[in-house]
């Protein structure tokens, strides 16, 4: 019974994990769209690595005694939200805060 849930536990590994990385490619044009420097914009990166990090040990805390499933949901969700805002922010700073805000939440997915 638990094969069906290898599949959908697999794609919400790789949504999360890939998160710091996937726009390495992009970066130039990103730069160049939000007008600061490409090393500027490869913060992005890290302030998504450094927020997973740093939140997890009270996340996990947190979210220690709840039901793993919902969390995982409503982690996901809260996750692809945040993501839908960052296509939608033009100034870096506010780009920032929901990068950081997706790293938090993409320790619900990987705690639960």
């Amino acid at each position: 019974m638990a094969a069906p849930r290898i599949p959908v536990l697999a794609a919400a590994s790789f949504a999360t994990a890939t998160q710091s990385f996937v726009f390495a490619g992009l970066l130039a044009e990103m730069a160049a769209d939000l007008a600061v420097p490409v090393a500027t914009a490869g913060q992005l990166a890290t302030v998504y690595a450094l927020a997973f990090a740093l939140a997890a040990p009270p996340v996990a805390a947190l979210l220690a005694r709840r039901e793993r499933r919902g969390v995982m949901v409503l982690a996901l969700l809260v996750l692809a939200a945040l993501n839908l805002a960052i296509v939608a922010v033009a100034a870096f700073p506010a780009l920032l805060g929901l990068r950081v805000a997706a790293g938090v939440a993409a320790n619900g997915r990987a705690h639960a």
